[in-house]
């Protein structure tokens, strides 16, 4: 994967808030997400997931979307028929989402101020910044994970449970 956003493409993302690119992968990665019907941080539990949502080159492209850095994985979750909306999750400090659907060989990348609506079945990435924190919100499944894996309201998420993937 190696790809150059265009200055159009940018003021594209930051005027509609999304921008979708194709054949980012080959498809052997949309078969790969795409044999998981249901699930969510499946990059703790698969080395093929895990490859793909902390690729480097998709933390350049992020970068160079919204100017901000370093990015930390926040979590993935397989989504289908719902509105993401990122100000309505148990992170602060949310930067943005991706999206990898399961019918295509494409990635949308979608900003915190865009929420998205999604019909077809994708993997959902969201990446937060290097400050993020752990903060109440009840409707967000996140919130009891995260006090599952020993998180109280205002932690900072630490890095060897949610990585850099571009710095």
């Amino acid at each position: 994967m190696q790809y150059e956003i265009t200055a159009a493409q940018l003021n594209h993302f930051k005027k509609e808030g999304e921008i979708t690119f194709e054949s980012l992968f080959d498809d052997s990665v949309r078969q790969v997400i795409a044999n998981h019907q249901t699930g969510e941080d499946l990059f703790r539990k698969e080395a093929k997931i895990r490859s793909i949502v902390l690729n480097p080159k998709i933390g350049k492209l992020i970068y160079e979307l919204i100017e901000k850095r370093p990015i930390r994985l926040l979590y993935d979750r397989i989504v289908e028929k719902s509105t993401i909306d990122l100000n309505h999750l148990s992170f602060q400090g949310v930067l943005i989402g991706v999206l990898f659907p399961f019918s295509e060989n494409t990635i949308t990348f979608f900003s915190v101020e865009h929420p998205k609506e999604i019909e077809e079945p994708a993997l959902l990435v969201v990446y937060g910044a290097t400050n993020a924190r752990y903060v109440l919100h009840e409707q967000d499944p996140n919130t009891a994970r995260l006090k599952k894996m020993g998180y109280t309201y205002g932690d900072r998420l630490k890095t060897e449970d949610f990585p850099y993937i571009y710095r």
